[in-house]
C-alpha cells in the first residue's frame, strides 16, 4: 500500500480492536498537546471505525491541517483500507459509549463496545450494566414504527427497563418516543478543550431541546435523568412513573397528534379484548395467544408503564397469566393421557404373555409343535416390548423350555454391538496428501476454509501433526510456483490462522515473515488467491505477498 495522504482525523489506541477513541485536533499546537498524553503508545485505523486495522502515524503541520495517516508499506503487506468516514466526528459512537458506561457507575465499568456496524458506520449500540435489569439503547439511524416497537418489546422482555437515546440522524425515532413518553433523549458530541464532550438533550412535545453534559446527568440502573427531567419530576411527583417534561407546573392539554395515537390504541385494545374473550369462550388457545401477543404490541406504542393505560396493562397481564396457565394445564393433560395409554398397552401385553405361557404348557402336553412355535415366537416379541425385567423371569424360563422342546435356540437377547472403529488408512504423507488434494480444491471452489477434523474425519484422531504438515507441503510442492497455496485453506476450528502455516512457508522455500501480523496478511492473501484460482467462475488472481527466500 502506498503512503496514505488522506486526512484521517480519528483513530483508536493500543490495538486494531480497541474501543478507546482518539480525535486529533487540526491545529498544530493543540494536536501536539493532545498527543503528549499518549507518548509511547500506538494508534490504529480501528475496526470499530470501519477501518483496516493498520497502524497510523500522526502528521503535524504549521500551514496545513494536522491529521493521522497510515504507516507506509513498501512490501505490500497492508490490507486495502475501505474506510468511508474519517472526519472528526467519525469516532463519536465510541465517545458516546465510553461516556455512558462511565456514568453508569460500577455496574457498567469496563464494558466492551456492543454496537452494530454497517457500511463503515455505527447504526446503534447497547449499554447494559452487569448486575441490573436495565439498558440504554442508542439509535443512530431511523427505524420504522414497526421495527422500533418490535425492538423495544424485545429489549424490555430481555432486560427490563430500557431508555432510548437517539443520534442526530434519528429524528423520526425521536418522534415515536415523544408520542409515547412525552419526551425524547438525544445525544451528540461537541469539541471542547482538545476533547469531544458527550451531551444529552431532552426534547419536549413543544419542540424545545435542552442540552446538558453527560456529567450533569444521573445514569443508573433506573435510567437516565437529565437536569430538565430532574426539575420536572421534583415539581410533578407523578413524573416518576411516566416522566413528561412540561414548561408549566400544571399539566397542559394533550396535543392532537398524541391524542390521536391514544384514541387509536384504546380502540385497538377494546377490539382485542373482545377477540380474546371470544377465543377463550370457544376454547381456541392458539388464536387467543395470538390476540394476547397483538394486545401487548399495541400497548407498547404508548408504553406499558404509562399510567393512562394502567387498566389495559392489568388486563394484558391477566390474559398472559391465563395463557401460561392453560398451556401448562394442556401439557399436563396430554402427558397424563399418553401415560394412561402406555400403561393400558403394557397391561394388555402382560395379560397376553400370561395367556401365551398357559397355552404353551398346553401345546407341550398335547405335542402340538406347530402351535408351540407360533406361541413361542409371539412370546419373544412381547418380552422385547416389555423390556428385560425380573418381573418376567419365570415367563422367560417357560419360553426357554419351549424353545428347547421345539429345538429352537433360546440364547438370551443381546444388544447389537457397535461396528468396529475404522482402521487407519495406510500410506505416508504422500498418500495423505493425495487424499486431501481434491477436498481442498473443492473447498476453494466453495470459497470456504476447513479445519483438520472436518478434512480427515475419524482419521484425524490417529494422524500425527508431523504427518499432516508433510502432507500439506506435498500438496503445495508443485512445478507451477505461481499456483496459490492450498495449505492456507486449512485453519484452526474457529477459522483462524493455523500457526503451522509458518513452517509450511519455510519448507516450500518462501521468506518467512518475522511478525504475526505480517504472517496473517500473507495467509489471508493466499486464501484469497486460492478462492480466485479455483472458483467456479475463475477471476484474476491477486499477487503473492511473500517472496521466495532465494529472491
Amino acid at each position: 500500500m502506498d503512503l496514505d495522504r488522506r486526512r484521517v482525523q480519528t483513530a483508536v489506541l493500543g490495538s486494531p480492536e480497541s474501543d478507546h477513541p482518539l480525535s486529533l485536533p487540526t491545529d498544530r499546537v493543540e494536536a501536539f498537546a493532545y498527543l503528549s498524553r499518549y507518548r509511547g503508545q500506538e494508534f490504529y485505523c480501528g475496526q470499530l471505525l470501519g477501518g483496516c486495522g493498520w497502524r497510523l502515524m500522526d502528521k503535524l503541520y504549521k500551514d496545513r491541517v494536522c491529521h493521522f495517516a497510515h504507516y507506509p508499506d513498501p512490501h505490500g503487506h497492508a490490507p486495502e483500507c475501505e474506510r468511508r468516514y474519517a472526519g472528526a466526528d467519525s469516532a463519536d459512537h465510541l465517545y458516546i459509549h465510553r461516556g455512558l458506561t462511565t456514568r453508569f457507575g460500577q455496574l457498567g465499568k469496563k464494558q466492551r463496545f456492543n454496537g452494530r456496524m454497517e457500511g463503515g458506520e455505527c447504526i446503534d449500540l447497547l449499554v447494559t450494566p452487569r448486575r441490573a435489569r436495565s439498558a440504554i439503547k442508542v439509535q443512530f439511524v431511523n427505524l420504522s414504527a414497526k421495527e422500533w416497537a418490535d425492538e423495544d418489546e424485545d429489549l424490555r422482555r430481555r432486560l427490563g427497563r430500557v431508555d432510548w437515546v437517539v443520534g442526530p440522524r434519528a429524528s423520526t425515532t425521536a418522534g415515536y418516543l415523544i408520542d409515547r413518553d412525552g419526551y425524547a433523549l438525544h445525544v451528540r458530541c461537541i469539541p471542547r478543550e482538545r476533547n469531544r464532550i458527550v451531551e444529552i438533550g431532552t426534547e419536549t412535545r413543544d419542540g424545545d431541546l435542552a442540552w446538558a453534559s453527560v456529567d450533569d446527568c444521573e445514569i443508573t440502573e433506573r435510567g437516565i435523568v437529565t437536569p430538565l427531567l430532574r426539575k420536572t419530576r421534583s415539581s410533578n411527583p407523578r413524573g416518576e412513573s411516566s416522566p413528561q417534561p412540561v414548561s408549566e407546573p400544571s399539566k397542559p392539554a394533550m396535543d392532537p397528534r398524541r391524542l390521536a395515537i391514544y384514541q387509536e390504541v384504546r380502540a385497538g385494545c377494546v377490539k382485542l379484548v373482545q377477540d380474546i374473550e371470544e377465543a377463550k369462550g370457544a376454547g381456541d388457545l392458539a388464536t387467543a395467544r395470538l390476540y394476547v401477543r397483538e394486545f401487548r404490541l399495541t400497548l407498547v406504542r404508548v408504553s406499558l408503564f404509562n399510567p393512562d393505560f394502567a387498566q389495559e396493562v392489568r388486563q394484558l397481564k391477566s390474559y398472559e397469566a391465563w395463557v401460561a396457565h392453560e398451556q401448562n394445564a394442556r401439557k399436563v393433560a396430554k402427558y397424563q393421557e399418553q401415560r394412561t395409554q402406555t400403561l393400558g398397552l403394557t397391561q394388555q401385553r402382560r395379560a397376553r404373555l400370561r395367556d401365551i405361557v398357559k397355552l404353551l404348557r398346553g401345546a407341550q402336553a398335547a405335542g402340538d409343535r406347530a402351535l408351540g412355535r407360533e406361541l413361542e415366537a409371539e412370546g419373544r416379541e412381547l418380552l422385547k416390548m416389555l423390556k428385560t425385567r425380573k418381573t418376567y423371569k419365570e415367563d422367560r424360563k417357560v419360553l426357554d423350555r419351549a424353545a428347547r422342546w421345539l429345538d429352537v435356540s433360546a440364547a438370551p437377547f443381546k444388544p447389537e454391538t457397535p461396528p468396529p472403529a475404522p482402521q487407519p488408512q495406510v500410506g505416508g504423507a504422500e498418500g495423505l496428501g493425495e487424499r486431501i488434494l481434491a477436498k481442498l480444491k473443492a473447498v476453494a471452489a466453495d470459497q470456504k476454509t476447513i479445519d483438520w477434523q472436518q478434512l480427515l474425519g475419524k482419521e484425524w484422531e490417529w494422524t500425527s501433526s508431523k504427518k499432516r504438515l508433510e502432507a500439506l507441503v506435498w500438496v503445495d510442492d508443485v512445478d507451477d510456483k505461481s499456483r496459490p497455496l492450498l495449505s492456507a485453506l486449512v485453519t484452526q476450528p474457529q477459522g483462524r490462522l493455523d500457526p503451522e502455516f509458518r513452517q509450511i512457508l519455510a519448507a516450500l522455500g518462501f521468506a518467512v515473515p518475522q511478525t504475526d501480523q505480517a504472517l496473517e496478511l500473507i495467509w489471508r492473501r493466499e486464501v484469497d488467491r486460492a478462492h480466485a484460482c479455483f472458483a467456479k467462475q475463475p477471476r484474476p488472481i491477486p499477487d503473492r505477498l511473500v517472496p521466495r527466500a532465494d529472491q
